[in-house]
């Protein structure tokens, strides 16, 4: 009877993270590109570990994943995502499990002797790069100064080139995670950063949809599961091999 009431409870999750890939959470893995792999799958996975919860994890275009776990049409869980208000209403959201740090990323032969932008209040005036459906309200610019309309790295640092715009911000981690796959646009040698003050360490945590069943218990599972894993010192680990050595 016990074993046909754990089978009846088991549950069969999706979570998804972005297409373009946002290593160190999630990318596809290079021996066997249909898979997906990075830390929030380990972490997923760990986290989930001894519950009623079977996961699968795919990549979607990121504006698609979040509209599929704000319904609940067939996605669980969003990975990989920073916190905002608008988020906050729309989502279940978990601990946080990923520490980011910001920096400003731009093209040497644009700026030959260095970007002077040491601090937030630097960027006023500045026209800055991102990715479409991601989240920069921790800047605090206005949204004209923001030129959101590239879906891939790639496309960004053609917009660089191109002069469309001066800088793009991204996380150090994210950087390091993307060198580590030898990704050609963020491995130009032409690419610089500089130290962003000013800006709080960013965290990231799984979304988790509101209109799927058993919401609740599936976003405690995972709190409790990320607690247990940080008290173990696991999260370190599990990082680890997902960023670049420095």
């Amino acid at each position: 009877m016990g074993l046909l009431f754990t089978l009846a409870r088991a549950e069969r999750i999706t979570a998804c993270g972005g297409e373009n890939e946002w290593p160190p959470s999630s990318y596809y893995d290079r021996q066997q590109p249909e898979r997906v792999v990075g830390y929030s799958p380990d972490v997923l996975r760990a986290a989930l570990k001894g519950s009623d919860y079977q996961l699968n994890v795919i990549l979607l275009p990121w504006a698609r994943c979040l509209a599929l776990a704000k319904s609940g049409a067939g996605v669980h869980i969003v990975m990989g995502a920073t916190r905002s208000l608008e988020r906050e209403a729309q989502y279940g959201i978990s601990q946080p499990y990923l520490e980011l740090n910001p920096q400003v990323y731009y093209l040497a032969d644009r700026y030959p002797a260095g970007a002077r932008i040491r601090q937030r209040e630097d960027l006023v005036g500045v026209k800055v790069c991102g990715l479409l459906g991601f989240n920069y309200s921790y800047l605090g610019l206005d949204p004209a100064q923001l030129d959101t309309g590239a879906t891939d790295y790639a496309s960004l640092i053609a917009k660089l080139r191109a002069g469309r715009c001066e800088v793009f911000v991204e996380n150090t981690e994210v950087v390091s995670g993307f060198r580590k796959l030898l990704h050609a646009a963020l491995s130009d040698p032409q690419l610089r950063k500089a130290s962003l003050q000013g800006l709080p360490t960013l965290s990231a945590s799984f979304l988790v949809s509101r209109n799927v069943p058993n919401a609740v218990d599936l976003l405690q599972t995972l709190d409790r599961g990320i607690q247990r894993l940080r008290q173990q010192g696991e999260l370190k680990r599990l990082l680890k091999p997902h960023v670049e050595a420095e």
